[in-house]
């Protein structure tokens, strides 16, 4: 739960674990969605932006045909789509990587 307080904000930002929403760990791959702690949104009209989720190459070198990986990002304004949006960018990083697995047989 993200508090609204500016001093347990604070607090929280110093404990990874209270920024995080989801990390995962898919094949070459990380995905990682947190609370920023800061509002996102640039343009003047909107709800605050303040989650994202972005993927993290772990391995050296990936195949061509898993680059398109790192355009999977996404911001949110709320908590429980951050939730929803990790999971989505996470099961089409596991589709991606599947496919690029397989696409040899």
């Amino acid at each position: 739960m993200v508090p609204s307080d500016p001093d347990q904000l604070s607090v929280n930002f110093k404990n990874e674990e209270m920024r995080r929403v989801g990390f995962d760990d898919i094949g070459p791959f990380n995905i990682s969605t947190v609370f920023l702690f800061m509002n996102v949104q640039f343009h003047t009209a909107g709800p605050p932006v303040v989650f994202e989720t972005m993927v993290f190459q772990k391995a050296i070198e990936i195949s061509a045909e898993l680059e398109d990986v790192f355009c999977l990002f996404n911001r949110y304004c709320t908590y429980d789509e951050a939730v929803k949006g990790h999971k989505e960018i996470c099961n089409e990083v596991r589709r991606m990587y599947w496919s690029a697995a397989n696409s040899g047989r």
